[in-house]
């Protein structure tokens, strides 16, 4: 089956909104086999929403004690992080990214391969519009996230 991104976010708490708007801009890239939607990070919603793919990619906001902007990569697969875990509470959602993991493996609803990318936030306070440190890093995710599907976007005809 098709790749799949999944962009969590909620854009009326500032900086949660950057999956958002990551989703925005996957959605004007085109990507040719992959499928890009919005969901609000809710655990069973996601473990329901990544069912039957092999390959999963989650774009959210997160908080690690790094300065705004920080793009954190994680894989999980085996049953383990393939790369070290974020400090604290990597998620802005309350039962949100980690816990559909956790359930997604305890259900047997992995699927072959799940990358979280986690952008740090500056303010997650109630309101619209993200940060200026977070709005600057969307390029890079955005980029992040194309190159770890490793699909290249149509080029637009001349």
């Amino acid at each position: 089956m098709s790749a799949l991104v999944i962009c969590v976010g909620n854009p009326y708490r500032h900086d949660d909104g950057v999956g958002v708007r990551a989703y925005e801009l996957l959605q004007q890239a085109e990507l040719a086999g992959v499928s890009v939607v919005e969901e609000t990070g809710e655990s069973t919603g996601l473990v329901a929403r990544w069912a039957g793919h092999d390959e999963v990619i989650l774009v959210d906001a997160g908080h690690a004690d790094s300065p705004p902007g920080t793009i954190h990569r994680l894989e999980f697969g085996d049953g383990r992080w393939q790369a070290p875990a974020l400090p604290g509470n990597a998620s802005t959602h309350g039962l949100g990214v980690a816990e559909a993991m956790q359930l997604g493996e305890v259900l047997d609803q992995l699927p072959q391969r799940l990358v979280l990318f986690a952008v740090e936030t500056a303010d997650t306070s109630s309101g619209v519009g993200l940060s200026p440190e977070v709005e600057a890093a969307l390029p890079d995710l955005v980029t992040a996230v194309i190159s770890e599907l490793d699909v290249a976007a149509p080029q637009p005809a001349h």
